[in-house]
């Protein structure tokens, strides 16, 4: 989401060269949380793991991974306002309003506090796009949330109507149109002629965005993110990023250690792995 009347940037490259590298003295260029370490990793031809969900060893040593958290963590270290990766979304979004920001990475549930004309008067100069690409491709990622019934529930019945009518077409068209929530999970609304309308700011189209994005989930890139086992996989990352982002660690230590206690997280979940530390 840059911040800027120019075009945004198209790979990772490009953006380190150019405008998410632009940065004056107390004007961070790109406010980010945890989440597009992904981005970065698998567009660089790593992974978190070898090939899940069949083979869960981690492999957070290839060189492929060392390069995408060197970039990754230079770009937290350099341009990044303090708090780096675990930055709280409403702060990078007010980074974002208040035009202290070249570019913001998040995801799309976020677009509607971005805009809000009441927040911010440079909403007319924001422009919206997928991540850049690196030399292995494009990933863009997808976070699913869903609805559980627990299997102690005394209202099972009621419970299942509830998030028939939560999921249902109806509701979600209504929460887009209405409330401004365009990260949904009903590419009827997405591909709703309001809700385009709606969702076009300054030529990017953010449903149709959205909407692409979903249809690539059954790629399998993604596969990762669908295992028990990577929440606590995915918070070790976060503290090896924030170690070497600081300065406490190398790109090669931070990367081995994290390496080293991924597999044992993994073990200790009683998941069979091939060691590698």
């Amino acid at each position: 989401m840059p911040s800027s009347p120019t075009r945004p940037r198209s790979t990772w490259a490009t953006s380190s060269r150019g405008r998410w590298r632009r940065s004056s003295a107390g004007t961070p260029s790109m406010p980010c949380r945890g989440s597009p370490t992904a981005r970065w990793l698998l567009s660089y031809g790593g992974g978190f793991f070898a090939n899940p969900p069949s083979d869960l060893t981690p492999t957070f040593d290839t060189p492929e991974a060392l390069r995408a958290a060197e970039l990754f963590t230079t770009m937290l270290s350099k341009y990044s306002p303090p708090g780096g990766i675990k930055l709280d979304t409403s702060v990078a979004q007010a980074i974002m309003q208040q035009g202290k920001a070249a570019c913001y990475l998040d995801g799309m549930g976020n677009t509607q506090h971005i805009i809000d004309t009441k927040k911010t008067t440079l909403a007319d100069r924001m422009a919206f796009t997928q991540t850049p690409r690196g030399p292995k491709g494009h990933f863009p990622q997808l976070a699913v949330h869903g609805y559980l019934i627990n299997k102690a529930s005394k209202n099972k019945n009621a419970a299942w109507e509830f998030i028939k009518w939560a999921t249902g077409k109806d509701q979600m068209l209504w929460s887009a149109l209405n409330k401004g929530h365009l990260a949904c999970t009903r590419s009827s609304v997405l591909a709703n002629a309001e809700v385009r309308q709606k969702f076009t700011w300054r030529g990017s189209d953010l449903a149709s965005l959205h909407l692409s994005v979903m249809k690539r989930a059954g790629e399998g890139y993604m596969a990762y993110r669908t295992v028990p086992q990577f929440p606590p996989v995915g918070d070790r990352v976060i503290i090896a990023m924030t170690s070497i982002a600081s300065g406490q660690a190398s790109v090669a230590d931070g990367m081995k250690s994290l390496q080293k206690d991924a597999e044992g997280i993994l073990e200790k979940a009683g998941v069979k792995i091939n060691r590698r530390s």
